[in-house]
């Protein structure tokens, strides 16, 4: 940051109105980030330039369109805390980029509510992943499962 000041590492932000995520991802050097409220997708994907980013919970109204995590989950592989129950619908395409980008998680709280042009969650996917992260806490609520 300016005048050699400690960059910011955790930020905490609840009810802000229109966070300028993508500018605070630029600006900072992000390890926890603990957000509710309302972010663009543009705001999401901007996360993607935290590379150091360890734990992200976030709870979004509205939920945020699944494709502007995948570009999160590809780029910050230091993730060890992923909690998105309330930010965006898990899908096989997530946990998949997840599986394949994240080395060390350690838990994970997801749901898929599905609906609209969501992608889909299947048991083979969910089972895939609880076995690559075997030593992780994971939990996935499949509502649409749980509806039928």
């Amino acid at each position: 940051g300016a005048g050699g000041g400690r960059p910011l590492r955790r930020l905490a932000l609840v009810d802000v109105p229109a966070v300028p995520l993508a500018a605070i991802a630029r600006a900072c050097d992000l390890r926890t980030l603990m957000l509710r409220g309302a972010v663009e997708a543009a705001g999401i994907e901007g996360l993607s330039q935290c590379s150091n980013l360890e734990v992200l919970r976030l709870m979004l109204e509205p939920r945020a369109p699944q494709d502007s995590f995948m570009r999160v989950f590809t780029a910050c592989r230091k993730l060890r805390i992923i909690d998105i129950y309330s930010a965006t619908d898990a899908s096989d395409q997530i946990l998949g980029c997840i599986m394949l980008n994240i080395k060390g998680l350690e838990d994970f709280r997801g749901s898929h509510a599905g609906g609209g042009f969501c992608q889909a969650l299947s048991e083979i996917v969910v089972d895939a992943f609880q076995k690559h992260f075997s030593g992780a806490r994971i939990f996935i609520h499949n509502r649409v499962q749980d509806s039928f």
